[in-house]
This record gives C-alpha cells, structure tokens and sequence, in this order.
C-alpha cells in the first residue's frame, strides 16, 4: 500500500514536471515567434527597412524608386548647399530637377564665380541617357541616384555637367556625392495633397549630410554640406501652378512653403520639421505676392490666422534663372515660426503668376 502510494506520487511529480516543462516552451516559441513577426513589421524605426511614415500608407524602400504608373507623372529634385575646405570660396548651391521629359540643373555661387570659369545658371547632364531613377527594386546602369544597399535612407550620387564646349573630362563638373539622412522622411498631410481634380504624392529627405568630391575640370576638391531630396508623383494635369520654397535653418528645423493654384482654387500649405525630425502640417496659411519681376513674383509674405508665423521672402536677382514659364534659384528668407528666428536662404521655385491671380 505504502509502495503504491510512493508509486502515484512519482507519477504525480513526473506529470507535473513533463506540464510544467512543456508549457516553458510553448511560451518560449510563440515569444520567439512574435519577436520575429515584431521585428518583421517594425514601421516605426526610420533607420531600418521597413519604414512607414506616420499617418500616411506610404512604405519604405517600396516608395524610394517608385511608382511606374505610365498614367502618373514623376519628379525628383535634389538640392545641396555645399561648401569647401578653402575660407576663400563662397558655398555652391546645387539642384537637380528630374522628369520623364526633361533633366536639368542649376549652379549658383552666393555672389562671385567661385572658379575663373563662370559655372553658374542653367546646365544639362552631360549624357542624355543618365537618370535619376533610383529604386531597390529595379537597378539602372544610367541612373546618377542609386541606394546603398544595407542601409536606409542612404544615397550615391555622381553626376557629370559640361561646362564649356568639349567632351573631354577637362569640359566637365563631376559631381561625386553620398547623401545620408539624419531625419525620417517627411510628408504633408496623409501623403496626398490634391487639388480639384489633380493630385500627387510625396516624402521628402529634407536634412542629408552630403560629402565627396567635386571635380571641375583637372581640379578635385572635397566638399561637404547639407542636402534635400524630394520625390513627387501623381497627376498634375495642365493649368496647375504654384511657387515653392524650402530652406534650412543651421539644422534646428526644415521649411517647405506650397502655394498651389488654378483658375478655379488655390492651396497653400506648410511642411514644418522640427531638430527631432517631427512633422507638423500647417494648412492654415496665408501666401501673398507684394511685388513681381515679369510675370514671376518677386517678393512674398507668409502669415497665418492660428499660428505664430510671420515671413517674408524675397528672390535674388543674381540667383535666379528664367526658364520656359518658371523661375527657379534663391533668395532670402526672414522672420518667425513657433519662436524660432529664420535668417537664412531659401529655394524658391515658381511659375507664372499673373494668368490666374490678380497681382496687387
């Protein structure tokens, strides 16, 4: 009887133990298994892929290269502030604007040619074929943007401008570029603005640190900066207008500064980015053309009925290039936001103004 009684409760001990053991590695497995389903659709690290933007469907690398949609139109503009190791030569203002149908670029020094050379103005690529379709997915030979593999939000630019007649690399502006963001990417709204009928998406890069090499003819020289990238699609349609400013602040904050308008509306709106890479959608803003320069404005004010917001923006003469209905280059920007001071140049991109609002 006593030897059975040991018996049952060595049964007992052993089926308590065989339980007890079991469940430990059930509960082992399925932690592993959501850890890993975790770590597989962790949206929220910027620094890794996969990355969505908050409040928006817009998913990282996916986004990068795309959309082929052939019934959306693309953009992607690119813009540096990059300076020299020399205390002698004044920054170099770059911007790359893609589309389908044209590629150009625009070189400006903040007062005098930095080289004998005069470099500034409008410039095309040197080569036809080269592009700035940059994606993960699909990888292009001619492609002056491409990804850094194992890394997000990281970028290797080399783009080559003539400057002078001549094929040789002589003739030639090289540009050999990486491009590291230091903040998420930034969208307006949930990732789509429209107007009446039209529409795009975006993200932009608006903090990259920028280091290589830029070579202008036999002369290398290193350079370093800041840099923005920005890439646009959807469908614009004919009669969209706009004027469009972005600018750094010494790296405390991004602006982009949208004036969308049509014969039929008009809307403006604000890309605020804070010193942590958060983004604030201001779309109650006022953006008011003071004075004009042959069709184009020339200067403008920025105000806003909720928030504390007061700019004003005013182009620079001698940077800024007329081009078939749009002017593109820098001016200055002064004023306020949220108590931050703004002193500081800014990029201003704008179409002809006067075929549907009235210049006072």
């Amino acid at each position: 009887m006593i030897k059975r009684y040991f018996s049952n409760k060595s049964k007992r001990r052993l089926f308590v133990l065989l339980t007890l053991i079991i469940t430990i590695i059930l509960i082992v497995f399925f932690t592993a298994c959501h850890l890993e389903e975790g770590q597989q659709n962790d949206y929220n690290n910027w620094q890794n892929y996969p990355y969505i933007i908050p409040g928006s469907d817009l998913l990282f690398p996916d986004m990068e290269g795309s959309p082929e949609d052939p019934g959306e139109e693309k953009w992607i503009s690119l813009a540096f502030n990059l300076e020299f190791p020399e205390k002698d030569k004044e920054p170099l203002y770059i911007v790359l604007l893609y589309h389908p149908d044209f590629k150009s670029t625009y070189i400006f020094g903040y007062q005098e040619p930095i080289y004998e050379e005069n470099i500034r103005g409008e410039m095309n690529l040197a080569d036809d074929e080269m592009d700035m379709r940059f994606s993960h997915q699909d990888i292009y030979e001619d492609d002056i943007i491409r990804v850094i593999e194992g890394k997000a939000f990281s970028y290797e630019l080399e783009v080559r401008l003539p400057y002078k007649e001549g094929d040789s690399t002589s003739d030639m502006i090289t540009l050999s570029v990486t491009l590291n963001s230091t903040k998420p990417p930034s969208t307006m709204y949930d990732g789509t603005v429209s107007l009446n009928n039209r529409y795009y998406q975006l993200f932009a890069l608006t903090n990259c640190e920028v280091q290589g090499d830029m070579i202008i003819g036999d002369n290398s020289i290193k350079v370093e900066g800041v840099g923005w990238l920005e890439h646009q699609w959807g469908r614009f349609d004919i009669g969209l207008d706009w004027d469009w400013f972005a600018f750094w602040n010494e790296g405390e904050i991004e602006l982009k500064i949208v004036d969308l308008h049509s014969s039929q509306d008009n809307l403006g709106y604000i890309m605020f980015v804070d010193s942590e890479g958060k983004i604030k959608t201001i779309d109650d803003v006022s953006i008011n053309v003071n004075s004009t320069y042959q069709g184009f404005g020339k200067t403008w004010e920025i105000t806003s009925s909720t928030y504390d917001l007061y700019l004003q923006i005013s182009s620079e003469e001698d940077m800024i290039v007329y081009s078939d209905g749009y002017l593109v280059g820098f001016g200055s920007i002064e004023g306020n936001i949220f108590d931050i001071e703004v002193d500081t140049l800014t990029y201003i991109e704008s179409t002809l103004r006067d075929r549907y609002i009235p210049i006072p």
